[in-house]
């Protein structure tokens, strides 16, 4: 018994990230792996949304890291909020994956406007603003995990481009 919780332990320091406490890249490479298995089988149903903070750069150099730990920690809630803690990854530093199993294309877009309402009504100190770009696995025309994650990074980034050019930013409240 004292072995077994000191090996989830170990693991949950392995696979949790420090700052958010959910999952971090480790744990998205571990997870990933077992999809890319799901995909050879023919067994594999999933979406995949790609979550980019903005304005992080700012928020760090006019304010300090402190708010901009601030401002991620935030994102993580949010997206756990909206998501699922269990399916949220913090994959870089203001960066984050979303992995859902059994996930068609209507659940995706609910649960990406869920996540939108939770950005359109935040109060606190700091207001966040995210660019997120999803995408559903489609067995006919996938054949890859990195096809799916390249479709949503795509979105996220066009998303993230009009967000930029419309004065979109995290701030200070």
């Amino acid at each position: 018994t004292q072995l077994k919780l000191r090996i989830d332990y170990i693991n949950s320091l392995a696979y949790a990230d420090k700052l958010t406490g959910i999952k971090n890249n480790t744990a998205y490479l571990h997870d990933i792996s077992g999809i890319k298995e799901e995909i050879k089988n023919g067994t594999a149903d999933f979406a995949v949304a790609v979550v980019d903070v903005n304005g992080l750069k700012l928020i760090n150099d006019t304010y300090g890291h402190n708010c901009g730990n601030t401002l991620i920690i935030t994102a993580a809630k949010l997206l756990s909020e909206a998501f699922g803690k269990e399916s949220v990854y913090r994959t870089g530093g203001d960066e984050f994956t979303v992995i859902l199993k059994n996930t068609g294309s209507q659940k995706i877009q609910k649960l990406q406007d869920e996540f939108t309402r939770l950005l359109d009504n935040q109060n606190g100190e700091i207001i966040l603003s995210a660019a997120i770009g999803t995408s559903v696995f489609d067995k006919n025309t996938d054949e890859s995990y990195d096809e799916v994650y390249k479709r949503a990074d795509e979105l996220m980034y066009t998303r993230k481009s009009r967000m930029k050019a419309n004065g979109e930013s995290s701030s200070m409240a």
